[in-house]
């Protein structure tokens, strides 16, 4: 629980630094760029739906009767 922090802020950043590789590296990446976003989008997704999972782990609802 005391991860999430730490997991959100890397859901939000990795996007952000394979933005600024792109930016600066565009050149010398040419089409490897795509997989650089790519595989940074499908990171930050994977990192929200653990955050996602750990959280739910420790505020699961209460079932309704």
């Amino acid at each position: 629980m005391e991860h999430l922090p730490t997991i959100y802020a890397a859901a939000v950043l990795l996007p952000l630094a394979s933005f600024a590789i792109i930016l600066l590296f565009a050149r010398q990446l040419g089409h490897f760029a795509s997989w650089v976003a790519t595989s940074a989008i499908l990171g930050a997704g994977v990192l929200s739906f653990l955050a996602l999972g750990l959280w739910l782990n420790h505020h699961f609802p209460a079932p309704v009767h």
